[in-house]
C-alpha cells in the first residue's frame, strides 16, 4: 500500500504496524511465506543469504516444492547456493 496524502497536510500518512501485520496475515492465508528482513540483514549479505536458504529449505520440507513467480523455489535456492 502506497503512502497517501491528506489534502492540506504537510506530511504523508503511511500504513501503521497493524496494517502491515494484517497484510502479512492476508498473504500467509493465501499460501505465501513471508520472510521479514531488517537493516541488520541487509548489511550482512552472507547472513541474509543463509537466512533465505534456511527458510526455503524449511518451507520445502513442510510443503514440498514451492512455486515462486517465474521460477521454482528450487531454482531460486540453487541460485542462492551458487552465488
Amino acid at each position: 500500500q502506497a503512502a497517501s496524502f491528506d489534502r492540506g497536510a504537510l506530511t504523508p500518512t503511511f500504513p501503521t504496524l497493524p496494517d502491515f501485520l494484517a497484510r502479512q496475515r492476508s498473504l500467509e492465508d493465501a499460501g505465501w511465506t513471508v520472510i521479514r528482513v531488517g537493516w541488520a540483514d541487509v548489511l550482512d549479505p552472507q547472513g541474509l543469504r543463509a537466512k533465505l536458504i534456511e527458510r526455503i529449505l524449511r518451507v520445502q520440507a513442510q510443503k514440498g516444492d514451492v512455486e515462486l513467480p517465474g521460477e521454482t523455489a528450487q531454482a531460486f535456492l540453487e541460485m542462492l547456493i551458487r552465488a
